[in-house]
């Protein structure tokens, strides 16, 4: 299976701030998250309360509304989401001030089927679970 391969470069250009924003919305609503020192699992922990949260930034994401019907979730996450129910997904637009979040427990049912999708990084497709935008809570942040 097509995986887009990882590039530091992609990584310093989208991680770091969408980072700060996720963990200020989450303080903001009274979670404390901090970074996990496990590189290789999901991106944020509450040690307080057992909570996770796996981030990605999508630059396609540009005007208020989410532009597609569905949002795709790289089928290489499955190996945290389908063991870890209690992952929440947050999906930060290109402006870091929109969020997408779906609970692990929402999620669960579409992570029983990929689907191909060639895409801007993998010509030849890479697999994606297919959430239904209404399955997600979308907000506005303050950057």
């Amino acid at each position: 299976m097509n995986h887009k391969a990882f590039s530091n470069e992609v990584f310093a250009s989208n991680d770091p701030q969408s980072r700060a924003v996720v963990l200020s919305y989450m303080r903001q609503q009274g979670f404390d998250f901090t970074n996990n020192q496990d590189i290789y699992g999901v991106d944020l922990v509450s040690p307080a309360t057992g909570l996770a949260l796996e981030l990605e930034r999508r630059s396609i994401w540009v005007d208020p509304v989410f532009p597609f019907s569905e949002i795709n979730i790289p089928e290489r996450k499955g190996r945290i989401l389908r063991n870890h129910p209690e992952i929440t997904y947050v999906v930060v637009n290109k402006w870091f001030d929109r969020l997408a979040i779906v609970t692990g427990e929402k999620l669960q049912p579409y992570l029983e089927r990929t689907y191909h999708n060639p895409n801007f990084s993998i010509k030849h497709g890479e697999h994606f679970f297919k959430v239904p935008v209404s399955t997600w809570c979308f907000v506005q942040v303050k950057t």
